[in-house]
Protein backbone atom coordinates (compact mmCIF):
# COMPACT_ATOMS: atom_id res chain seq x y z
CA UNK A 1 0.00 0.00 0.00
CA UNK A 2 2.62 2.12 0.95
CA UNK A 3 4.36 1.65 -2.52
CA UNK A 4 1.57 2.18 -4.26
CA UNK A 5 1.39 5.78 -2.82
CA UNK A 6 4.67 6.67 -2.98
CA UNK A 7 4.52 5.39 -7.19
CA UNK A 8 1.01 7.34 -7.05
CA UNK A 9 3.27 10.99 -5.47
CA UNK A 10 5.61 10.36 -7.76
CA UNK A 11 3.58 10.62 -10.61
CA UNK A 12 2.06 13.61 -10.10
CA UNK A 13 5.49 15.40 -9.12
CA UNK A 14 6.66 14.73 -12.48
CA UNK A 15 3.47 14.71 -14.12
CA UNK A 16 3.84 18.87 -12.25
CA UNK A 17 7.60 19.11 -13.29
CA UNK A 18 7.41 17.91 -16.83
CA UNK A 19 5.29 20.84 -18.26
CA UNK A 20 6.62 23.04 -20.21
CA UNK A 21 7.87 26.62 -18.49
CA UNK A 22 4.65 28.87 -18.21
CA UNK A 23 1.69 26.21 -18.02
CA UNK A 24 2.22 25.46 -14.10
CA UNK A 25 -1.35 26.23 -13.07
CA UNK A 26 -3.25 25.80 -16.44
CA UNK A 27 -6.32 23.39 -16.51
CA UNK A 28 -5.69 19.95 -18.68
CA UNK A 29 -3.88 20.37 -21.71
CA UNK A 30 -1.90 23.62 -20.71
CA UNK A 31 -5.11 24.98 -21.35
CA UNK A 32 -7.14 27.83 -19.79
CA UNK A 33 -6.58 28.75 -16.24
CA UNK A 34 -6.26 26.55 -13.81
CA UNK A 35 -8.27 25.57 -10.67
CA UNK A 36 -7.89 28.48 -8.02
CA UNK A 37 -7.25 30.88 -11.01
CA UNK A 38 -9.49 33.75 -11.78
CA UNK A 39 -12.07 32.47 -14.26
CA UNK A 40 -11.71 28.59 -13.59
CA UNK A 41 -14.37 26.77 -14.67
CA UNK A 42 -16.88 29.78 -15.81
CA UNK A 43 -16.86 27.81 -19.45
CA UNK A 44 -17.76 29.06 -22.50
CA UNK A 45 -20.99 31.10 -22.83
CA UNK A 46 -21.11 29.02 -26.27
CA UNK A 47 -20.79 25.48 -24.98
CA UNK A 48 -24.04 23.54 -25.56
CA UNK A 49 -24.94 20.47 -23.83
CA UNK A 50 -26.02 17.56 -25.87
CA UNK A 51 -29.81 16.75 -26.35
CA UNK A 52 -30.96 14.95 -23.13
CA UNK A 53 -32.06 10.96 -24.15
CA UNK A 54 -33.72 10.34 -21.48
CA UNK A 55 -37.32 9.84 -21.24
CA UNK A 56 -38.94 12.54 -19.29
CA UNK A 57 -41.41 11.74 -16.90
CA UNK A 58 -44.21 14.10 -15.68
CA UNK A 59 -45.95 13.26 -12.23
CA UNK A 60 -47.32 15.28 -9.38
CA UNK A 61 -45.30 17.85 -8.03
CA UNK A 62 -45.79 16.05 -4.57
CA UNK A 63 -44.93 12.86 -5.55
CA UNK A 64 -41.71 14.06 -7.88
CA UNK A 65 -40.06 15.90 -4.46
CA UNK A 66 -41.21 12.34 -2.31
CA UNK A 67 -39.28 10.42 -5.31
CA UNK A 68 -36.59 13.03 -5.82
CA UNK A 69 -36.44 12.42 -1.23
CA UNK A 70 -36.04 8.64 -2.22
CA UNK A 71 -33.42 8.61 -4.22
CA UNK A 72 -31.31 11.09 -2.23
CA UNK A 73 -31.80 8.46 0.69
CA UNK A 74 -30.61 5.64 -1.99
CA UNK A 75 -27.49 7.41 -2.48
CA UNK A 76 -26.92 8.04 0.85
CA UNK A 77 -27.34 4.24 1.91
CA UNK A 78 -25.19 3.01 -1.26
CA UNK A 79 -22.68 5.58 0.54
CA UNK A 80 -22.77 3.92 3.86
CA UNK A 81 -23.35 -0.07 2.23
CA UNK A 82 -19.66 1.15 -0.02
CA UNK A 83 -18.18 2.45 2.99
CA UNK A 84 -19.05 -1.44 4.96
CA UNK A 85 -17.86 -3.24 1.54
CA UNK A 86 -14.35 -0.81 1.53
CA UNK A 87 -13.70 -2.00 5.76
CA UNK A 88 -14.13 -5.26 4.59
CA UNK A 89 -17.53 -5.71 6.77
CA UNK A 90 -19.60 -7.79 4.46
CA UNK A 91 -21.54 -8.98 7.22
CA UNK A 92 -22.59 -5.40 8.22
CA UNK A 93 -23.04 -4.64 4.74
CA UNK A 94 -25.38 -7.26 4.36
CA UNK A 95 -27.69 -6.77 7.30
CA UNK A 96 -27.44 -2.32 5.71
CA UNK A 97 -28.35 -3.73 2.56
CA UNK A 98 -30.90 -5.83 3.53
CA UNK A 99 -32.71 -3.74 5.52
CA UNK A 100 -32.10 -0.40 3.62
CA UNK A 101 -31.63 -0.97 -0.24
CA UNK A 102 -33.21 -4.30 -1.30
CA UNK A 103 -36.74 -2.97 1.00
CA UNK A 104 -38.97 -2.26 -2.18
CA UNK A 105 -42.17 -0.10 -1.17
CA UNK A 106 -41.63 0.82 2.40
CA UNK A 107 -42.99 4.15 2.31
CA UNK A 108 -43.61 6.40 5.78
CA UNK A 109 -47.38 6.06 6.23
CA UNK A 110 -49.15 8.94 4.56
CA UNK A 111 -46.47 8.88 1.71
CA UNK A 112 -47.02 8.56 -2.12
CA UNK A 113 -46.23 5.58 -4.23
CA UNK A 114 -44.10 6.87 -7.03
CA UNK A 115 -43.99 3.57 -8.43
CA UNK A 116 -48.26 4.50 -9.58
CA UNK A 117 -46.98 6.92 -11.95
CA UNK A 118 -44.42 5.41 -13.81
CA UNK A 119 -44.11 3.29 -16.64
CA UNK A 120 -43.32 -0.44 -16.37
CA UNK A 121 -39.52 -0.52 -17.70
CA UNK A 122 -39.39 2.58 -15.05
CA UNK A 123 -40.43 0.34 -12.25
CA UNK A 124 -38.60 -2.96 -13.61
CA UNK A 125 -35.46 -0.93 -13.67
CA UNK A 126 -36.51 0.08 -9.77
CA UNK A 127 -37.55 -3.49 -8.93
CA UNK A 128 -33.95 -4.64 -10.12
CA UNK A 129 -32.36 -2.04 -8.10
CA UNK A 130 -33.31 -3.50 -4.84
CA UNK A 131 -33.16 -7.09 -6.41
CA UNK A 132 -29.58 -6.15 -6.79
CA UNK A 133 -29.15 -4.99 -3.32
CA UNK A 134 -30.51 -8.09 -2.02
CA UNK A 135 -27.90 -9.93 -3.83
CA UNK A 136 -25.12 -7.67 -2.30
CA UNK A 137 -26.86 -8.95 1.36
CA UNK A 138 -26.86 -12.85 0.06
CA UNK A 139 -22.82 -12.58 -1.55
CA UNK A 140 -22.14 -10.65 2.23
CA UNK A 141 -23.66 -13.36 4.23
CA UNK A 142 -22.05 -15.92 2.33
CA UNK A 143 -18.82 -14.26 2.70
CA UNK A 144 -15.85 -15.75 5.35
CA UNK A 145 -14.82 -13.64 8.45
CA UNK A 146 -12.16 -11.97 7.46
CA UNK A 147 -13.40 -11.95 3.15
CA UNK A 148 -10.77 -13.60 1.28
CA UNK A 149 -10.15 -13.28 -2.72
CA UNK A 150 -13.44 -15.00 -3.88
CA UNK A 151 -15.85 -13.29 -1.28
CA UNK A 152 -14.37 -10.00 -2.71
CA UNK A 153 -15.08 -10.57 -5.89
CA UNK A 154 -18.26 -11.91 -5.57
CA UNK A 155 -18.92 -8.56 -3.28
CA UNK A 156 -17.62 -6.19 -6.13
CA UNK A 157 -19.31 -7.98 -8.86
CA UNK A 158 -22.46 -7.69 -6.94
CA UNK A 159 -21.53 -4.00 -5.99
CA UNK A 160 -21.47 -3.40 -9.42
CA UNK A 161 -24.84 -4.53 -10.44
CA UNK A 162 -26.49 -2.44 -8.28
CA UNK A 163 -24.41 0.57 -9.20
CA UNK A 164 -25.35 -0.33 -12.77
CA UNK A 165 -28.77 -0.60 -12.11
CA UNK A 166 -28.67 2.36 -10.26
CA UNK A 167 -27.13 3.90 -13.30
CA UNK A 168 -29.48 2.52 -16.07
CA UNK A 169 -32.36 4.17 -14.18
CA UNK A 170 -30.91 7.30 -14.07
CA UNK A 171 -29.82 7.41 -17.16
CA UNK A 172 -32.59 6.44 -19.03
CA UNK A 173 -35.38 8.41 -17.16
CA UNK A 174 -35.54 12.23 -16.07
CA UNK A 175 -38.61 14.02 -14.00
CA UNK A 176 -39.96 16.96 -15.24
Amino acid sequence: MRIALLCCAALIAGAAIAQPAGQQGTGPGGHGPGFGQPGYGQGSPDFKLPPDPRAALEIPPHVRDFLRFEMRGHLEQLSTLMARVAEGNFKEAAAFARTGLAVMGNHPPGAPAPGAFMPQEFRAMGQAMHMAAAEVARVGDAAANPPGAQDWKAMMESVGNLTAACAGCHGSFRLK
